[in-house]
């Protein structure tokens, strides 16, 4: 988890620097003196250090391509998930298997949001019930954590990059219907052809 710790870091520290391009100060970096001109970048010099950053950038963006978070509640299938991922040449990032310094779980989210790619498992892991019903009938609902991480990818990355996979007749917020969610039975095998899809073409 080092390695992935710093793979984050390293394209948050390009995605600001290539913002913040203009007031740099160059001096901190290790320049040609015949590239400068009192002490300020010659022109070919300034494109090339922008293009280089912008490499860079983009390089490490293409990293991170390979990983995806995983969102899920207390379901076996979120191992049958990870290991159908690896199989597609993806890194499954899962918040139970993230040590990092004693971080707060929302903290962690926030670090390592900067994905591709989320895909939310919804399963039926709680119990839930309206409360106005005279007649309590309870429905296999998703865990609220889930719902709750759902939402936030969807403001990060965008609902296109978001992927729900719904287990069964799991009861789902009214807000998600209509929002194309793939739904199984019994194994995630009968979708896994269908999220490699779209993990290769959103």
């Amino acid at each position: 988890m080092r390695e992935l710790s710093f793979i984050f870091n390293k394209v948050k520290v390009l995605n600001t620097l290539a913002s913040n391009v203009v007031g740099l100060d160059f001096k901190k970096y290790h320049i040609k003196e015949n590239e400068k001109e009192n002490d300020i970048l010659t022109e070919p010099a300034y494109t090339r250090f922008i293009q280089h950053v912008e490499f860079l950038k983009r390089e490490g963006e293409r990293e991170l391509h390979k990983y995806v978070f995983v969102i899920h509640g207390h379901s076996k299938d979120t191992v049958e998930l990870q290991s159908i991922l690896g199989l597609m040449g993806k890194e499954p990032i899962t918040i139970k298997e993230l040590d990092d310094n004693n971080m707060s779980f929302i903290d962690k989210i926030e670090k390592y949001s900067n994905v591709r790619h989320a895909v939310a498992l919804l399963t039926p892991d709680d119990w839930g019930a309206k409360k106005e019903c005279n007649q309590i009938l309870m429905r296999g609902r998703a865990r609220q954590n889930v719902i709750f991480e759902l939402g936030y990818f969807f403001g990060k990355i965008g609902k296109a990059n978001t992927i729900c996979l719904v287990k069964g007749e799991v009861d789902l917020p009214s807000d998600l219907d209509g929002l194309g969610n793939i739904r199984y039975q019994d194994s995630l095998n009968e979708v896994s052809a269908k999220l490699q899809q779209l993990l290769e073409y959103k």
